[in-house]
Protein backbone atom coordinates (compact mmCIF):
# COMPACT_ATOMS: atom_id res chain seq x y z
CA UNK A 1 0.00 0.00 0.00
CA UNK A 2 2.50 2.26 1.17
CA UNK A 3 4.72 1.81 -2.54
CA UNK A 4 1.54 2.26 -4.60
CA UNK A 5 0.86 5.77 -2.55
CA UNK A 6 4.48 6.52 -3.32
CA UNK A 7 3.92 6.12 -6.83
CA UNK A 8 0.78 7.83 -7.35
CA UNK A 9 1.99 10.68 -5.21
CA UNK A 10 4.78 11.46 -7.57
CA UNK A 11 2.05 10.98 -10.66
CA UNK A 12 0.11 13.51 -9.01
CA UNK A 13 3.26 16.08 -8.24
CA UNK A 14 4.13 16.30 -12.05
CA UNK A 15 0.43 17.12 -12.98
CA UNK A 16 0.61 19.47 -10.04
CA UNK A 17 3.56 21.51 -11.16
CA UNK A 18 2.36 21.31 -14.90
CA UNK A 19 -1.04 22.92 -13.89
CA UNK A 20 0.87 25.83 -11.54
CA UNK A 21 3.04 26.41 -14.72
CA UNK A 22 0.21 26.60 -17.23
CA UNK A 23 -1.54 29.39 -15.22
CA UNK A 24 -0.13 32.03 -15.12
CA UNK A 25 -1.56 33.72 -12.10
CA UNK A 26 -0.09 30.59 -10.44
CA UNK A 27 3.46 30.10 -11.73
CA UNK A 28 3.76 34.19 -10.20
CA UNK A 29 3.83 32.01 -7.09
CA UNK A 30 5.48 28.87 -7.69
CA UNK A 31 7.51 28.87 -4.42
CA UNK A 32 4.24 28.81 -2.45
CA UNK A 33 2.59 25.86 -4.47
CA UNK A 34 5.73 23.95 -4.49
CA UNK A 35 5.93 24.09 -0.64
CA UNK A 36 2.06 23.91 -0.12
CA UNK A 37 2.60 20.80 -1.74
CA UNK A 38 4.40 19.31 1.19
CA UNK A 39 1.05 19.17 3.05
CA UNK A 40 0.07 16.17 0.96
CA UNK A 41 2.75 14.07 2.58
CA UNK A 42 0.02 13.30 5.43
CA UNK A 43 -1.90 11.33 3.12
CA UNK A 44 1.28 9.72 1.51
CA UNK A 45 3.19 8.42 5.10
CA UNK A 46 0.66 8.57 8.04
CA UNK A 47 -0.52 5.12 7.56
CA UNK A 48 -4.55 5.70 8.42
CA UNK A 49 -5.62 2.24 6.69
CA UNK A 50 -3.32 0.30 8.64
CA UNK A 51 -4.45 1.02 12.63
CA UNK A 52 -8.19 1.43 10.77
CA UNK A 53 -7.19 -2.36 9.88
CA UNK A 54 -6.37 -3.54 13.03
CA UNK A 55 -8.63 -1.00 15.14
CA UNK A 56 -5.67 0.69 16.76
CA UNK A 57 -7.22 4.28 16.47
CA UNK A 58 -5.48 5.42 19.34
CA UNK A 59 -2.14 6.51 17.61
CA UNK A 60 -4.08 8.45 14.57
CA UNK A 61 -5.49 10.47 17.69
CA UNK A 62 -2.38 11.24 19.52
CA UNK A 63 0.35 11.25 16.55
CA UNK A 64 -2.94 14.35 14.72
CA UNK A 65 -3.03 15.63 18.11
CA UNK A 66 0.20 16.60 18.88
CA UNK A 67 1.09 17.66 15.46
CA UNK A 68 -1.70 20.14 14.88
CA UNK A 69 -1.21 21.62 18.51
CA UNK A 70 2.61 21.71 17.92
CA UNK A 71 2.72 23.24 14.43
CA UNK A 72 -0.59 25.72 15.30
CA UNK A 73 1.99 27.64 18.36
CA UNK A 74 4.59 27.44 16.19
CA UNK A 75 2.59 28.93 13.47
CA UNK A 76 1.61 31.59 15.92
CA UNK A 77 4.86 32.20 17.14
CA UNK A 78 7.07 32.73 13.30
CA UNK A 79 4.20 34.29 10.74
CA UNK A 80 4.33 37.99 12.27
CA UNK A 81 3.87 39.86 8.93
CA UNK A 82 2.57 39.29 5.48
CA UNK A 83 5.71 38.47 4.03
CA UNK A 84 6.03 35.25 7.08
CA UNK A 85 3.60 33.34 4.85
CA UNK A 86 5.62 30.99 3.63
CA UNK A 87 6.55 29.48 6.89
CA UNK A 88 2.70 27.81 7.36
CA UNK A 89 3.14 25.26 4.62
CA UNK A 90 7.17 24.76 5.49
CA UNK A 91 6.15 24.15 9.39
CA UNK A 92 2.90 22.12 8.31
CA UNK A 93 5.17 20.34 5.65
CA UNK A 94 8.01 19.50 9.02
CA UNK A 95 5.13 18.52 10.79
CA UNK A 96 3.33 15.86 8.85
CA UNK A 97 6.79 14.40 7.56
CA UNK A 98 7.71 13.62 11.10
CA UNK A 99 4.20 12.28 12.38
CA UNK A 100 4.13 9.96 9.09
CA UNK A 101 8.36 9.02 10.10
CA UNK A 102 6.75 8.25 13.81
CA UNK A 103 3.40 6.35 12.55
CA UNK A 104 6.09 4.15 10.63
CA UNK A 105 8.30 3.88 13.03
CA UNK A 106 5.87 2.32 15.09
CA UNK A 107 4.42 0.01 12.26
CA UNK A 108 7.74 -1.66 11.46
CA UNK A 109 9.80 -1.42 14.45
CA UNK A 110 7.17 -1.73 17.35
CA UNK A 111 4.80 -3.95 15.88
CA UNK A 112 7.54 -5.71 13.74
CA UNK A 113 5.60 -5.56 10.50
CA UNK A 114 7.65 -6.19 7.72
CA UNK A 115 8.72 -3.96 4.42
CA UNK A 116 8.55 -5.58 1.13
CA UNK A 117 8.58 -4.06 -2.31
CA UNK A 118 5.14 -5.89 -4.61
CA UNK A 119 5.47 -6.54 -8.03
CA UNK A 120 3.66 -4.30 -10.21
CA UNK A 121 1.15 -6.75 -11.05
CA UNK A 122 0.28 -6.77 -7.63
CA UNK A 123 -0.13 -2.64 -7.32
CA UNK A 124 -2.10 -2.48 -10.05
CA UNK A 125 -4.34 -5.02 -8.96
CA UNK A 126 -5.10 -2.54 -5.54
CA UNK A 127 -5.04 0.45 -7.80
CA UNK A 128 -7.88 -1.09 -9.86
CA UNK A 129 -9.56 -2.48 -6.79
CA UNK A 130 -9.55 0.99 -5.08
CA UNK A 131 -10.30 3.20 -8.54
CA UNK A 132 -13.99 3.61 -7.76
CA UNK A 133 -13.18 5.39 -4.27
CA UNK A 134 -10.43 7.56 -6.22
CA UNK A 135 -12.40 8.35 -8.98
CA UNK A 136 -15.32 9.33 -6.36
CA UNK A 137 -12.52 11.46 -4.99
CA UNK A 138 -11.73 13.01 -7.66
CA UNK A 139 -15.27 13.78 -8.73
CA UNK A 140 -16.44 15.41 -5.93
CA UNK A 141 -13.48 17.64 -5.43
CA UNK A 142 -13.90 18.96 -9.07
CA UNK A 143 -17.38 19.71 -7.95
CA UNK A 144 -16.85 21.14 -4.76
CA UNK A 145 -14.08 23.48 -6.63
CA UNK A 146 -16.28 24.62 -9.47
CA UNK A 147 -18.85 26.09 -7.41
CA UNK A 148 -16.18 28.17 -6.01
CA UNK A 149 -15.23 29.32 -9.11
CA UNK A 150 -19.27 30.08 -9.98
CA UNK A 151 -20.03 32.34 -7.01
CA UNK A 152 -16.56 34.32 -7.80
CA UNK A 153 -17.20 34.62 -11.53
CA UNK A 154 -20.79 35.46 -11.30
CA UNK A 155 -22.04 36.79 -8.23
CA UNK A 156 -18.77 38.24 -6.33
CA UNK A 157 -15.77 38.01 -4.43
CA UNK A 158 -17.98 39.51 -0.52
CA UNK A 159 -20.00 36.16 -1.69
CA UNK A 160 -17.56 33.96 -2.42
CA UNK A 161 -16.79 34.47 1.53
CA UNK A 162 -19.92 33.36 2.66
CA UNK A 163 -20.04 30.50 0.78
CA UNK A 164 -16.65 29.68 2.27
CA UNK A 165 -17.65 30.25 5.52
CA UNK A 166 -20.61 28.06 4.95
CA UNK A 167 -18.41 25.34 3.96
CA UNK A 168 -16.19 25.43 6.22
CA UNK A 169 -19.08 25.02 9.04
CA UNK A 170 -19.93 21.92 6.59
CA UNK A 171 -16.94 20.57 7.27
CA UNK A 172 -17.00 21.15 11.01
CA UNK A 173 -20.41 19.59 11.41
CA UNK A 174 -19.21 16.18 9.26
CA UNK A 175 -16.29 15.70 11.61
CA UNK A 176 -18.67 13.33 14.14
CA UNK A 177 -19.92 11.71 11.05
CA UNK A 178 -16.43 11.53 9.98
CA UNK A 179 -14.71 10.31 13.44
CA UNK A 180 -17.45 7.19 13.49
CA UNK A 181 -17.47 6.09 10.25
CA UNK A 182 -13.44 6.03 10.14
CA UNK A 183 -13.64 4.28 13.31
CA UNK A 184 -16.17 1.72 12.88
CA UNK A 185 -15.28 0.74 9.23
CA UNK A 186 -13.20 -2.27 10.16
CA UNK A 187 -15.49 -3.41 12.42
CA UNK A 188 -18.52 -3.86 10.07
CA UNK A 189 -15.35 -4.88 7.53
CA UNK A 190 -15.71 -7.82 9.41
CA UNK A 191 -19.35 -8.30 10.50
CA UNK A 192 -21.23 -7.11 7.77
CA UNK A 193 -23.96 -6.53 9.69
CA UNK A 194 -26.88 -4.16 8.22
CA UNK A 195 -29.11 -3.75 10.77
CA UNK A 196 -26.22 -2.27 12.97
CA UNK A 197 -25.87 -0.23 10.74
CA UNK A 198 -29.44 0.84 10.41
CA UNK A 199 -28.93 2.06 13.88
CA UNK A 200 -25.46 3.49 13.69
CA UNK A 201 -26.77 6.02 10.85
CA UNK A 202 -29.92 6.40 12.66
CA UNK A 203 -28.18 8.14 15.84
CA UNK A 204 -25.70 9.71 13.38
CA UNK A 205 -28.64 11.13 11.87
CA UNK A 206 -29.93 12.36 15.81
CA UNK A 207 -26.66 13.95 16.35
CA UNK A 208 -26.19 15.93 13.53
CA UNK A 209 -30.28 17.36 13.78
CA UNK A 210 -28.78 18.73 17.34
CA UNK A 211 -25.96 20.23 15.72
CA UNK A 212 -27.58 21.48 13.53
CA UNK A 213 -30.07 23.15 15.37
CA UNK A 214 -27.18 24.09 18.17
CA UNK A 215 -25.32 25.89 15.14
CA UNK A 216 -28.58 28.07 13.86
CA UNK A 217 -29.05 29.42 17.14
CA UNK A 218 -25.78 30.77 17.31
CA UNK A 219 -25.00 31.34 13.82
CA UNK A 220 -25.08 35.09 13.87
CA UNK A 221 -22.57 35.69 16.41
CA UNK A 222 -20.57 32.90 14.32
CA UNK A 223 -20.86 35.21 10.88
CA UNK A 224 -20.31 38.44 13.21
CA UNK A 225 -16.76 36.87 14.46
CA UNK A 226 -15.58 36.19 11.13
CA UNK A 227 -16.93 38.44 8.68
CA UNK A 228 -17.23 41.52 10.92
CA UNK A 229 -20.23 43.32 9.18
CA UNK A 230 -23.81 42.30 8.50
CA UNK A 231 -24.94 39.86 6.19
CA UNK A 232 -27.76 36.99 5.10
CA UNK A 233 -26.87 34.25 6.99
CA UNK A 234 -30.14 32.36 5.63
CA UNK A 235 -27.37 31.00 2.54
CA UNK A 236 -25.29 29.28 5.18
CA UNK A 237 -28.22 28.05 7.11
CA UNK A 238 -29.44 26.14 3.58
CA UNK A 239 -25.91 24.89 3.04
CA UNK A 240 -25.29 23.60 6.41
CA UNK A 241 -28.32 21.08 6.00
CA UNK A 242 -25.78 19.65 4.10
CA UNK A 243 -23.95 17.70 7.31
CA UNK A 244 -27.48 15.96 8.11
CA UNK A 245 -27.84 14.46 5.01
CA UNK A 246 -24.25 13.59 4.54
CA UNK A 247 -24.89 11.78 8.64
CA UNK A 248 -26.77 9.33 6.64
CA UNK A 249 -25.24 9.48 2.93
CA UNK A 250 -21.64 8.96 4.13
CA UNK A 251 -22.17 6.65 6.54
CA UNK A 252 -24.27 4.67 4.20
CA UNK A 253 -21.13 4.81 1.67
CA UNK A 254 -18.18 3.87 4.57
CA UNK A 255 -20.32 1.17 7.00
CA UNK A 256 -22.34 -0.05 4.12
CA UNK A 257 -20.83 -0.01 0.71
CA UNK A 258 -17.02 0.40 1.33
CA UNK A 259 -16.95 -1.95 4.36
CA UNK A 260 -18.82 -4.70 2.78
CA UNK A 261 -17.17 -4.49 -0.41
CA UNK A 262 -19.75 -2.93 -2.76
CA UNK A 263 -17.27 -0.22 -3.89
CA UNK A 264 -18.90 0.69 -7.44
CA UNK A 265 -22.03 1.66 -5.40
CA UNK A 266 -20.41 4.27 -4.19
CA UNK A 267 -18.96 6.00 -7.78
CA UNK A 268 -22.16 5.14 -9.34
CA UNK A 269 -23.87 7.34 -6.45
CA UNK A 270 -21.29 10.00 -7.35
CA UNK A 271 -21.70 9.49 -10.75
CA UNK A 272 -25.43 10.17 -10.27
CA UNK A 273 -25.33 13.51 -7.79
CA UNK A 274 -23.10 14.78 -10.11
CA UNK A 275 -25.25 14.53 -12.98
CA UNK A 276 -28.12 15.94 -11.02
CA UNK A 277 -25.83 19.00 -9.92
CA UNK A 278 -25.37 19.48 -13.62
CA UNK A 279 -28.85 19.40 -14.34
CA UNK A 280 -29.96 21.51 -11.55
CA UNK A 281 -27.29 24.05 -12.15
CA UNK A 282 -28.09 23.83 -16.12
CA UNK A 283 -31.85 24.86 -15.38
CA UNK A 284 -30.90 27.75 -13.06
CA UNK A 285 -28.15 28.85 -16.02
CA UNK A 286 -30.73 29.09 -18.56
CA UNK A 287 -33.40 30.75 -15.93
CA UNK A 288 -30.98 34.04 -15.44
CA UNK A 289 -30.11 32.53 -11.79
CA UNK A 290 -26.96 32.51 -12.33
CA UNK A 291 -25.72 35.66 -10.12
CA UNK A 292 -27.37 34.35 -6.97
CA UNK A 293 -25.57 32.91 -4.32
CA UNK A 294 -28.87 31.36 -2.83
CA UNK A 295 -28.86 29.41 -6.73
CA UNK A 296 -24.96 27.30 -5.66
CA UNK A 297 -26.54 26.88 -2.39
CA UNK A 298 -29.42 25.47 -3.15
CA UNK A 299 -28.22 23.12 -6.27
CA UNK A 300 -25.19 22.15 -3.57
CA UNK A 301 -27.99 20.74 -1.15
CA UNK A 302 -29.91 19.55 -4.27
CA UNK A 303 -26.76 17.40 -4.92
CA UNK A 304 -26.65 16.06 -1.34
CA UNK A 305 -30.20 14.60 -1.42
CA UNK A 306 -29.72 13.17 -4.83
CA UNK A 307 -27.07 11.45 -3.29
CA UNK A 308 -28.67 10.75 -0.36
CA UNK A 309 -31.55 9.14 -1.88
CA UNK A 310 -29.79 6.63 -4.61
CA UNK A 311 -28.00 5.54 -1.60
CA UNK A 312 -30.73 4.92 0.22
CA UNK A 313 -32.05 2.91 -3.04
CA UNK A 314 -28.71 1.09 -3.07
CA UNK A 315 -28.93 -0.50 0.34
CA UNK A 316 -32.45 -1.29 -0.39
CA UNK A 317 -31.21 -3.54 -3.14
CA UNK A 318 -28.25 -4.72 -1.31
CA UNK A 319 -30.99 -5.75 1.61
CA UNK A 320 -32.81 -7.56 -0.81
CA UNK A 321 -30.18 -9.32 -2.43
CA UNK A 322 -28.80 -10.66 0.51
CA UNK A 323 -32.08 -12.01 1.74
Amino acid sequence: MLCVRVLLWCCAFFVYIGIVWLVPAYRAYWVLFLISYGLTIQELLFPQYFFQGIEQMKYITIVHTIIRVTFIVLVFVAVKQETDYLYFPVLYTIGYLLGGIYALHLIFNKMRVRFYVPSFKTMLFYVKDASPLLATDLICTIKDKINYLFVGAFVGMGEVVIYDLGLRLNGLLNKPTNILSTVLLPRFAQTKNLRAAKNVITWSLIVNVLLYAGVNLVLPYLVEFFIHEPIDVLPIRILLLGPVILSVSAMICYIVFIAMGYNTYVLKSIVATTIVYLVALGIAFMGGYKHELYTYVIVAVIAYAAELFYRLWAVKKIRLSIK
